[in-house]
């Protein structure tokens, strides 16, 4: 049981590191906003869209 629940924590902790690099990634945003709105964007409009 111990020995999942460990599997579990370290599968979670990989997940939210890969998320929180994602997030940090601005200029992926702000391109992936832009292409989706079809033009430039400004840092609200992207955090609004993401």
């Amino acid at each position: 049981m111990y020995n999942e629940a460990l599997e579990q924590m370290v599968k979670y902790a990989h997940q939210a590191e890969s998320i929180n690099s994602l997030l940090e990634r601005d200029h992926f945003h702000r391109t992936i906003s832009e292409k989706a709105l079809r033009r430039e964007v400004n840092d609200l409009e992207m955090d609004e869209h993401i």
